[in-house]
């Protein structure tokens, strides 16, 4: 059994710190309008390699959701659809573990998204840090 183990210093990642706004917050029903992450490289975070994108919900977001991230109807209109810009932030973020606050709510959005738009979804390595925080300090 302990030759299936590995271990990777928190140190040394290579990963894509990253985050989603949305429409609301029923996973079923919200839309996508902003993808953004950042690169950890060994360890150490890479400023000159993020990504940040807009994207065209194909509906109306709620006021209560822009009085939560600022993101208005006039922000994402003519910005790319989600196929568009998913496509990007895969390719941005390649290979690498993804890392995220409460990350299953942003894979949930992803999947449907991925569903609406007839593209395949596959869960990326992730660590959610909300569940790193519980182990941490329960």
């Amino acid at each position: 059994m302990a030759d299936s183990i590995s271990f990777m210093p928190l140190g040394s990642i290579d990963a894509i710190v990253f985050d989603t706004e949305t429409t609301g917050l029923d996973a079923r029903k919200a839309r996508i309008i902003q993808i953004g992450g950042i690169t950890i490289a060994a360890g150490a975070i890479d400023a000159a390699r993020s990504f940040e994108a807009l994207v065209d919900p194909g509906q109306p977001i709620p006021p209560s959701s822009t009085v939560v991230h600022g993101i208005s109807d006039a922000d994402v209109a003519g910005k790319p659809p989600f196929r568009e810009v998913y496509d990007e932030f895969r390719r941005f973020a390649g290979t690498r573990l993804l890392i995220g606050h409460s990350i299953f709510y942003d894979f949930a959005i992803f999947r449907e998204e991925c569903r609406l738009a007839g593209l395949p979804w596959v869960q990326p390595r992730s660590l959610d840090l909300r569940n790193l925080a519980r182990v941490a300090a329960p």
